[in-house]
């Protein structure tokens, strides 16, 4: 599932989020609002990336534009 907002694993996140891609079938929620770099998962077993800042990522989580071109891009791990 794609979408802007992210799910409950992000400090910012909503759990409506969680729920709506399990009830999709959803294996992986990607996400870009925060701006933050990132990989979780969520209680259900869904994986959770975040794209960084103007960021582009593949399907294994691999940023695939540095942004030094992006200077306020930064990675994190929640957990």
């Amino acid at each position: 599932m794609v979408t802007h907002e992210s799910p409950s694993c992000h400090r910012y996140g909503f759990e409506y989020l969680d729920v709506l891609a399990e009830l999709m079938g959803a294996k992986l929620i990607v996400h870009g609002h925060q701006h933050v770099h990132y990989s979780d998962t969520l209680k259900n077993g869904i994986e959770v990336f975040g794209t960084p800042i103007s960021g582009v990522i593949d399907l294994k989580d691999n940023a695939l534009n540095t942004r030094r071109d992006c200077e306020n891009t930064f990675s994190i791990r929640y957990s």
